[in-house]
């Protein structure tokens, strides 16, 4: 971060633990990073309740009141207009508006989140619409990007070559891997396999000047082979969701083989399930982002935690980091 304070907006409202725990989440980080910034959006009295006891610097915390909450059922178009005075669209105007601030958090809506992140927030120059991409740790203690992941659920050749070259530079500025390899999510790793969509765009991923290494196939998203997978949202979403439900069935089998064998509170068994709870509950490494946006913008999961906020900060950060430094060189 640079020496002046800079700040990152959040707005609180759309998790399924409630807002305070945004917020308490938010409160950790400042902690732990004092040149960071907040501007909280949503309930003065959820804000008053969780900031009560707080030792943080009343001059790193702003709080915007919203009049107004987008809810899970909203349609995605309502943040077009009418909803100025709801959490969300004051979050994104703000993020927009001020120099101080260089990215914005959400639990809420995702759809919403997505034509806000347009109509309110705007994109990068040559980007359309913007790209939902997912940070996966792998069982060698390394990261692999996959996007898209929900966004767009309709994509052409060239959606998925842009999807590319955004998540090779999402992987280098997060998470410091150089040259990232990029992969193309396929049914089989020959050049010839795959949809129409998938052949079209290896065919323009081929060409491109980005590290690609070809078709890969879906057990290799957790390999070692590729640090990108690109894919269109439909694909991506079945295959995030899939990493998760294969996660939380292996911790059961572990648990059902220790009670079997009545080891299931030996510290063995334990230290088995608190490794694979690390690595395959998504919620500890933060959300998912959204790639394309003028600024950084994060769509954390619903069931989010304190750990949740504090990690998708702790990722922006980290890219802050990285933009600075590029743009100094």
């Amino acid at each position: 971060m640079s020496q002046s304070t800079r700040k990152i907006v959040v707005d609180t409202y759309g998790a399924d633990l409630g807002e305070e725990i945004i917020v308490r989440g938010v409160l950790t980080a400042l902690e732990e990073y004092p040149r960071l910034g907040a501007v909280i959006v949503g309930s003065r009295e959820v804000f008053n309740k969780a900031i009560g006891e707080s030792n943080i610097e009343k001059d790193r915390i702003e709080f915007i009141e919203a009049e107004d909450f987008i809810l899970s059922t909203d349609a995605p178009t309502c943040v077009f207009g009418g909803r100025d005075k709801s959490s969300m669209v004051l979050a994104l105007n703000t993020l927009k508006q001020r120099e101080d601030c260089f990215a914005a958090l959400s639990p809420g809506n995702t759809g919403a989140l997505f034509v806000g992140s347009m109509c309110r927030l705007g994109l990068r120059k040559g980007v359309k619409a913007p790209v939902l991409s997912a940070a996966i740790p792998t069982p060698h203690d390394k990261w692999v990007c996959l996007l898209d992941c929900g966004a767009s659920l309709s994509c052409t050749p060239a959606d998925l070559e842009k999807f590319a070259f955004l998540g090779a530079e999402f992987a280098e500025l997060a998470f410091g891997i150089p040259n990232p390899r990029v992969g193309l999510l396929s049914n089989g790793r020959e050049e010839n396999k795959g949809s129409e969509l998938t052949k079209a765009a290896y065919t323009l991923l081929k060409k491109a000047d980005i590290n690609f290494i070809g078709n890969i196939e879906s057990y290799d998203l957790l390999s070692e082979e590729v640090e990108v997978v690109v894919a269109d949202g439909f694909t991506g979403n079945i295959m995030l969701k899939s990493v998760e439900a294969v996660g939380s069935a292996a911790i059961k089998v572990v648990e059902r083989v220790g009670r079997e064998l009545g080891i299931e509170n030996s510290p063995e068994i334990e230290k088995i399930i608190d490794a694979m709870s690390h690595k395959f509950d998504l919620n500890i490494y933060g959300g998912a982002t959204f790639l394309g946006t003028v600024k950084p913008l994060v769509k954390m999961h619903g069931c989010s935690t304190e750990a949740t906020v504090k990690s998708c900060i702790e990722q922006l950060i980290r890219v802050e980091n990285a933009v600075n430094q590029n743009s100094q060189q």
